[in-house]
């Protein structure tokens, strides 16, 4: 038994940091579009690069950082997508 648990130890060790790796490498890719063009928005270069790698967008979902999903809800509240205020009041529910 031990021998097991070790070797699926290491192997979710192993997947927690490809995805670890990979979001980080999403994320850097996401940024790259948001510089190419000051005209994206989050969502936008988020679907552009999602694409582009042929990504479903289920799996994009996955692959967001805490600061991309963090930057996205700053800009969707500047650009009056949804409002602080309705988030707040629907987390209390």
């Amino acid at each position: 038994g031990d021998h097991r648990d070790l070797h699926l130890s290491i192997r979710r060790q192993r997947q927690m940091c490809i995805r670890d790796r990979s979001k980080a490498i999403f994320s850097k890719e996401v940024e790259k579009l948001m510089r190419k063009d000051p005209n994206l928005t989050y969502a936008d270069a988020i679907l552009e690069y999602s694409a582009y790698i042929g990504l479903e967008l289920e799996t994009a979902a996955k692959l967001l950082t805490k600061e991309l999903k963090d930057k996205m809800e700053k800009e969707a509240v500047r650009l009056h997508l949804f409002s602080k205020a309705n988030k707040d009041k629907d987390e209390a529910v």
